[in-house]
């Protein structure tokens, strides 16, 4: 076993409560400066495009027990029943690497059937049994039987997994790649572009409130758009929802934009919240510290502060998990613990049923969830 290329082990202190405040003050203070500054120029928003706003939701894999089985497939027929539809918005839909033919053939049937447009990343098993692991900052899988790995904190050896693994992951669950997809389709046709995740559904009164936002702000790159998650998805048709920054938002980029997300990070380890940090959006993700194993910034964010938060938010329809909606410090990090552990059940599933024969770091890395597993699909 080669010595680890860094001392992974050593974690960073969080700022203290004082400099947190102060940073949130001087965020606060710095955005709305911006705001005041028409950078992009007075011809932002006559971009001739054909559309002014296009909403582009990933539909992926249920990850179970995180989330329940068939969760995208209702909550996807919940979207095209109820949610409205929305002048001078194009509605796109992403299926992103299905592994279930017969999920897949649902999925597409019922988008189908609504006349939506969709695109599809196929799920290739070959291209998916050829996947590494990521070992280099590890020293080799042996790292993974040491001492030094077992006495680290259960947080800590998760993420760690999840960085060996992040090839794998990478490539099945491919959230930024697909998120970079749908920012290259909705910059050619839109002025602004809206990757949501799939979950994802508007109110009338919301939307109306976010586009309002965008005319209003049309020099600014970047429209953040705050989230609730609901438990009960009776709840859309209630009282408008109060949405709020403590869960991830939903981003919207103007086509003029350049950026895209970052695809080294994968499903689980700061994909989207990666990006909110390099914007400078002021939230929980702000004070996560970057492990020893993750890379470095290849360049210093130009577009840092630059954004509007929307007046309208979107909300998260359930996962089908009963009890994970909820947001209390508790059930947050239940759903991070749960996340986490479904991810490398999923990839467990994944190598039995697609990966080689024999992989020594399959066995030592993944060896709780491989020695669990049961024949139920991932």
């Amino acid at each position: 076993m080669r010595p680890p290329k860094h001392d992974i082990l050593k974690p960073r202190k969080a700022p203290s409560i004082l400099r947190q405040a102060a940073t949130r003050a001087h965020y606060t203070l710095r955005n709305r400066q911006i705001n005041l500054v028409r950078r992009f120029g007075e011809h932002v928003s006559q971009s001739g495009r054909e559309f002014e706003l296009s909403l582009i939701r990933i539909l992926g894999n249920d990850h179970y027990p995180r989330h329940g089985r068939g969760q995208t497939l209702d909550n996807l027929k919940f979207i095209l029943e109820h949610e409205p539809s929305f002048p001078g918005c194009r509605k796109l839909f992403l299926l992103n690497r299905i592994v279930d033919p017969e999920a897949e053939a649902k999925i597409v049937g019922e988008l189908e059937r609504a006349g939506m447009e969709f695109m599809r990343i196929p799920f290739v098993a070959e291209e998916y049994r050829k996947t590494g692991w990521d070992l280099e900052e590890f020293g080799g899988f042996e790292f993974f039987q040491s001492q030094d790995f077992r006495n680290a904190a259960t947080v800590l050896q998760t993420k760690m997994q999840l960085w060996a693994a992040s090839p794998k992951i990478r490539y099945l669950m491919n959230v930024n790649g697909a998120r970079n997809t749908a920012l290259e389709t909705g910059r050619r046709i839109s002025d602004w572009t809206f990757v949501l995740d799939g979950n994802c559904c508007f109110t009338q009164t919301q939307f109306d409130r976010l586009v309002a936002s965008c005319r209003a702000a049309p020099q600014m790159p970047y429209v953040i758009v705050p989230m609730v998650r609901i438990g009960d998805n009776a709840q859309y048709f209630g009282p408008e929802l109060n949405c709020s920054l403590v869960e991830e938002p939903q981003i919207g980029f103007h086509y003029l934009t350049s950026e895209t997300f970052d695809e080294r990070y994968p499903y689980g380890v700061s994909d989207k919240a990666h990006f909110l940090k390099r914007l400078r959006l002021p939230g929980k993700w702000l004070w996560w510290g970057r492990e020893a194993f993750m890379p470095d910034e290849a360049y210093p964010f130009p577009d840092r502060y630059r954004y509007r938060i929307s007046d309208g938010g979107v909300i998260r329809l359930s996962s089908g998990t009963h009890g994970l909606s909820q947001t209390t410090e508790k059930t947050r990090n239940i759903r991070y613990h749960g996340r986490n552990a479904s991810i490398l059940n999923t990839i467990a599933h994944m190598e039995q049923a697609f990966g080689v024969s024999e992989d020594a770091n399959r066995d030592v890395i993944l060896s709780d969830y491989m020695s669990g597993l049961v024949s139920d699909d991932p």
